[in-house]
């Protein structure tokens, strides 16, 4: 799969030189959220034994991988290592399940090298519209309302003319499958549900623990209760409705 992006991807590049718009074109890659440890797309099907049905009904020998009567996934313990030193994988709210890999190209960034800014897939418009010369419409568009950017351009971190693209002021969340987490600059509040967390909000300073090993949350009450504070106004605006993760 990976050879094949390559392959495709540089297809693109070669055109692009060839009929002289690599310079004009602002090649973005994204990778998608965490390492798959917890293969959702087969829990409501297989259930809790996906384990014993895997083994009973398919060949994963080795000689046989890939074939239609193989079914092979990653499994949580290599996706852990996978996104090592992050915590936890895909499906989780934890840095194992939200960071990804990014790099950008475009022949005015000046930025090179490898930058650990917080940025996230909202950031996107900005910069494309930027980039093009192209003003957001607002809040209303062909006769229709359309929700506000809430990103912010990439471009002034990407010509070295930012040290960050979000100041400490600025608050992202995230919810999946009840799975929450609040960040504002670089303290993030993270609630997994038991069996796989400890079903309370824990609180991390990624600045010093990029890793979520250490929770604060009892040494830094008032820390913690902010956030917390941010997070129902992110449920508020966003219509985050109560969830509970119960496998078939």
């Amino acid at each position: 799969m990976v050879e094949r992006l390559d392959w495709n991807v540089g297809r693109v590049i070669d055109h692009l030189k060839q009929t002289g718009e690599f310079d004009n074109t602002f090649v973005l890659f994204l990778s998608d959220n965490g390492a798959e440890g917890a293969l959702l797309e087969a829990l409501p099907i297989f259930g809790p034994d996906l384990q014993r049905f895997i083994r009973d009904y398919y060949d994963n020998s080795l000689e046989n991988v890939g074939r239609g009567n193989s079914y092979v996934w990653y499994g949580p313990r290599w996706a852990q290592a996978g996104t090592a030193p992050s915590r936890l994988y895909k499906a989780f709210t934890t840095e194992g399940g939200i960071r990804v890999v990014a790099f950008a190209h475009h022949a005015a960034l000046a930025r090179r090298g490898v930058g650990d800014a917080f940025a996230t897939v909202m950031d996107v418009v900005p910069t494309v519209l930027e980039l093009a010369g192209v003003e957001h419409p607002g809040t209303h568009w062909r006769g229709r309302d359309i929700a506000a950017v809430k990103g912010r351009s990439l471009l002034p971190y990407l010509r070295n003319e930012a040290d960050a693209v979000h100041d400490a002021t600025h608050v992202t969340g995230w919810e999946l499958f009840g799975r929450r987490a609040v960040r504002q600059g670089d303290w993030k509040a993270v609630f997994i549900p038991a069996p796989a967390g400890p079903g309370v909000w824990q609180l991390y300073d990624l600045a010093r623990d990029p890793g979520e090993t250490q929770d604060l949350a009892d040494a830094e009450p008032q820390r913690l209760n902010t956030l917390l504070a941010h997070w129902e106004t992110y449920v508020e605006e966003n219509g985050v409705q109560a969830f509970e993760f119960a496998p078939a």
